[in-house]
């Protein structure tokens, strides 16, 4: 993990931010103040941002009217490596308390509920790098898939779909184990076939605990994913691979292997994961190498209720698997579209990163949450218009199954956005950041949601330079600017619209969340005050930041000074300043 040495960032007093080596401040820091980047001083109107990398501007002055002003000061590390560490501090003089609101939230970040568990996280770090290396390169996207169709041939005859009542013979990944991916870490089950719908076969593990789903239930699941969750999902990714051959159709099982992933006394639960390597042959092609318990077709594993907490003694509802289980649905068959794509259409040569790949996941539970409400995108939704349409069932019964579990990880981000990323290490912060971050840059772009998640998925290269493909500009600056989006949208008047986010009204809508999470009513994100005298220490993950509030009195003028030890800042350390008030 790369590490970077100690940079400081230095807010000094200055009663003309010249380079008087006698000034107090810098005296106590044994530094010498360099001339002002922008002359004797900036005067920013209320609303009025201004970006700067270190390097360009050793000190920055403010300067202040005869009213004084609040502000907020965003330190962004802009880097590709969502590992990386900045170490800053933050020294102040001559400073003043801010009165005016978005006032700081000095609550410390809570342990918020988690729905899905770190083993998942893990799980699809280990896919991908287990199952990439065995993607070769293939002439064409039709050849790899004519290769795996014949490697089936040779063992079986292509299934026909299966009937109501029956059973399939389903290979279950028992990744808990710590097996390989593709070693022997495998159940084989005779599942039963609950229900088949003109898109979907529901199938039930004959193993799951007592009291789990009905036929009938499982049955509107294959229903609601006819209606709606397929053709949401392809009309925005693409349609998902036929290589088994039936129809079209994508098995949804119910299994306890998903309950046993998660460990005994967990907080949280996984609500159910696709499994790349049910798309590679038994026996290795020339472009595509073996996974020899693969199902070879289009499958992905959902929890199983189990009322009694058999498996790990952790108790999972029916209502929970029936409330959640339509969301986690949209989830993982966007993977599973985008990793069949990847492989027999678009000819990639490895599989999507893990932080844009599962930001794309949880968009696709965003754009069912429109489809299922009848809502649209850039409606700036806030507490009031959810409130004023409680009254609809379709919407409330939209919000709980596909919407609050991604406002639940947004809210984990925003709790520690210095120590997390958008674009960094599979976490439920990271997909909360980059969720929102996606939807953020959906809305920025423009031209409406399906161009812009099409050309994500369809795509051959993956991660920050996909982004950069589809944008056509610096997806690093665009976080950046998301950054500073996060703290003055519907809170500061007047401000760009690169700092708007037209969809989602968060000072609205979050401190409900927040509240329904335990955390109590308050808009989540943590800001500190930068109070004059001392030092304050900050770890900023690789695309991460941190929001810093000070004020200045009437006709002062303060200093921004960012160093690295004695030398000029790297560019990588950039910060955004915005006037609040």
């Amino acid at each position: 993990m790369k590490r970077q040495v100690l940079t400081a960032l230095a807010v000094l007093a200055a009663a003309g931010c010249a380079d008087e080596s006698s000034d107090p401040i810098a005296a106590e820091l044994g530094r010498t103040l360099l001339p002002c980047a922008l002359g004797k001083g900036v005067q920013l109107g209320v609303g009025q941002a201004l970006t700067l990398r270190g390097e360009e501007a050793s000190v920055l002055c403010v300067q202040a009217n005869s009213e004084g002003g609040e502000y907020t000061l965003v330190p962004f590390f802009a880097t590709s490596n969502g590992f990386a560490r900045l170490r800053v501090e933050a020294v102040g003089g001559n400073l003043q308390p801010v009165t005016g609101p978005p006032n700081p939230s000095l609550s410390p970040a809570g342990a918020a509920p988690r729905r899905d568990h770190e083993a998942h996280m893990k799980l699809v770090e280990r896919m991908r790098s287990d199952l990439s290396p065995l993607i070769r390169r293939a002439s064409s996207p039709a050849a790899r898939l004519s290769q795996t169709r014949a490697s089936v041939a040779q063992e079986e005859a292509a299934a026909d779909v299966p009937v109501e009542g029956g059973t399939i013979s389903v290979n279950i990944p028992r990744f808990y184990l710590n097996l390989p991916v593709c070693g022997e870490g495998y159940v084989t089950r005779q599942a039963r076939v609950a229900a088949v719908t003109q898109r979907a076969i529901l199938v039930n593990d004959p193993a799951n605990p007592a009291g789990g789903l009905t036929d009938a239930e499982l049955r509107a699941f294959g229903e609601e994913f006819d209606r709606q969750i397929y053709p949401v999902d392809v009309q925005h990714f693409g349609a998902p691979t036929d290589l088994d051959q039936n129809g079209g159709r994508v098995i949804i099982l119910f299994t306890r292997e998903v309950n046993a992933l998660t460990p005994r006394g967990s907080g949280g639960y996984v609500g159910g994961f696709f499994f790349a390597g049910d798309l590679f042959p038994r026996v290795a092609t020339p472009s595509l190498g073996a996974c020899p318990r693969s199902n070879v077709g289009e499958i992905f594993y959902l929890l199983a209720p189990d009322p009694a907490g058999t498996i790990n003694g952790n108790v999972r509802s029916r209502n929970l698997v029936l409330q959640s289980a339509a969301g986690t649905i949209a989830h993982e068959l966007e993977h599973l579209i985008n990793a069949s794509r990847r492989i027999y259409v678009n000819n990639a040569d490895t599989f999507e990163e893990s932080w844009l790949d599962e930001g794309l996941a949880h968009s696709a539970e965003e754009l069912n949450f429109y489809a299922a409400s009848g809502l649209t995108p850039r409606q700036n939704l806030d507490l009031a218009k959810l409130n004023n349409l409680a009254g609809q069932s379709r919407v409330v019964d939209a919000f709980y199954r596909y919407a609050i579990d991604n406002l639940g990880r947004y809210m984990t981000y925003l709790q520690a956005p210095d120590s997390n990323s958008v674009i960094g290490e599979d976490l439920l912060e990271t997909r909360g950041g980059s969720w929102a971050f996606l939807r953020y840059s959906a809305d920025r772009q423009g031209g409406g949601d399906q161009p812009f998640f099409f050309k994500l998925v369809n795509s051959r290269t993956s991660g920050l330079a996909n982004m950069r493909q589809v944008i056509n500009d610096s997806p690093v600056d665009w976080a950046q600017d998301w950054t500073l989006s996060v703290y003055t949208d519907d809170a500061v008047p007047g401000v760009d619209p690169r700092f708007v986010q037209p969809s989602w009204n968060f000072r609205s809508v979050m401190p409900a969340v927040s509240e329904l999470y335990g955390e109590g009513r308050k808009f989540p994100l943590v800001v500190h005050p930068l109070a004059s005298g001392g030092s304050q220490r900050y770890n900023i993950r690789g695309g991460g930041a941190t929001y810093l509030r000070f004020g200045i009195g009437g006709s002062s003028r303060v200093g921004l000074r960012l160093t690295q030890g004695d030398s000029v800042p790297p560019a990588s350390l950039r910060f955004s300043l915005v006037r609040t008030r």
